[in-house]
């Protein structure tokens, strides 16, 4: 039995069944599907105001929910039908032997990290997706989270907690092997939903952090998890960074811990801000300007508590910053990194660095200009190639290349 605050479930022959799903779902349903209908037209409503190029710049996360929005007629029906047990828990992978060579093999081999048996009967509905890998490792301890629209069928049903569109998995044994936890921990209002975007990093052993795509009733947030036994379970979402959902969208998170204050967190986001704000109003059209802004928060209480958002880069009109990461140096050092967009179709990647734990940054520095593959139009099947988002890491091995960024 797994304890997802207040979930009840029993793994029965690997396929899991919510015992928290009974005879009120009828009536939670229909409160569940009037908050989705909500935040679909929410959704909606602020991506019409966008131009096409500019949708095209979301992360597949975002897109997911975009289609949900766009597709919710045909969506609810099916909704209205869903039942619950639909699960993904039990062993994927065998353990490693006992020899160390043949150890060492086993590690770098592939492993399948999600189980698929409960996904294939569920395509149609689902869109059948797992993207958007990110991992953490800490000690013996790995956790993966995808995007996972598995996630969302089996949540959909359940009452008393929100919807999830992340999924997860852990091994005990340096990767050796790894068990499908199923799907994030979305807390238990109704109204929340984990849309996807996962980022996750990890202080120690037993602690570690799962950022997210959080969109609440009125609100778009980026938010935190936190597991204190290794990824085995998550606490409820906490809300890092919460904006007016009408006039913001929040997304692409990055997270990072500083290894010389395993209390500090920093994790950076992409805003769309439609709200006229920063970038007044078009004298034509007489709508917003578009804003986008790359902004880092931080906690110093281990992800209990978030500071105000610090602004890394911000643009306005056509031009527009999106992809960051961050990563903390060997000394407390944080860099920012993320792909910047001109009007004329340029496009850089670009740096900031603090040396004060976040408060402040430098000068912006251009890392190096970008040369997008083939002709930065989509591809057929819908694929992307305009965008380079860049990978950051800080060497903290004590040698000779320490700190190299």
């Amino acid at each position: 039995m797994i304890n997802r605050r207040g979930i009840g479930i029993i793994v029965l022959g690997g396929s899991l069944v919510a015992l928290s799903a009974n005879v009120a779902w009828a009536q939670v349903a229909m409160e569940r599907l009037t908050a989705l209908k909500g935040m679909a037209e929410r959704v909606k409503t602020f991506v019409q105001r966008m131009p096409e190029s500019r949708r095209n710049m979301f992360s597949s996360g975002a897109l997911n929910l975009i289609n949900l929005a766009e597709r919710w007629d045909q969506i609810e029906p099916h909704l209205r039908r869903a039942t619950p047990g639909l699960g993904r828990i039990g062993p994927v992978a065998s353990a490693l032997n006992g020899h160390e060579q043949a150890a060492a093999i086993e590690i770098m081999a592939p492993k399948q990290v999600s189980n698929l048996s409960a996904d294939v009967s569920s395509s149609r509905l689902a869109g059948f997706t797992q993207s958007e890998t990110s991992t953490a490792w800490c000690g013996n301890n790995v956790v993966v989270g995808f995007n996972d629209s598995g996630s969302f069928l089996e949540t959909a049903p359940l009452s008393g907690i929100g919807l999830s569109f992340n999924g997860i998995a852990s091994s005990t044994n340096k990767g050796g092997s790894f068990t499908d936890l199923g799907f994030l921990n979305p807390g238990p209002v109704i109204t929340d939903f984990l849309a996807g975007d996962p980022s996750l990093g990890c202080s120690d052993a037993n602690t570690f952090y799962y950022a997210s795509i959080f969109v609440r009733a009125t609100t778009s947030d980026i938010s935190v998890s936190k597991s204190f036994d290794g990824g085995q379970t998550f606490g409820d979402p906490v809300s890092a960074i919460s904006k007016d959902g009408v006039t913001h969208f929040l997304e692409k998170a990055w997270i990072a811990v500083d290894p010389t204050n395993l209390s500090r967190i920093y994790v950076t986001y992409t805003d769309f801000d439609d709200s006229g704000n920063l970038c007044g109003v078009d004298p034509v059209s007489g709508l917003s300007v578009s804003r986008t802004a790359i902004e880092l928060v931080r906690s110093t209480d281990g992800g209990t508590s978030w500071g105000t958002p610090v602004v890394i880069d911000e643009v306005c009109g056509s031009a527009f910053v999106h992809g960051s990461q961050v990563a903390v140096g060997p000394g407390g050092e944080v860099y920012v990194a993320w792909e910047a967009f001109a009007d004329s179709g340029a496009r850089e990647i670009d740096i900031r660095k603090s040396t004060d734990s976040g408060a402040t940054f430098g000068a912006l520095l251009k890392v190096d200009n970008v040369i997008c593959a083939g002709t930065c139009d989509l591809l057929q099947g819908g694929f992307r190639t305009g965008f380079e988002f860049p990978t950051l890491a800080v060497d903290r091995s004590g040698k000779a290349t320490n700190g190299s960024v």
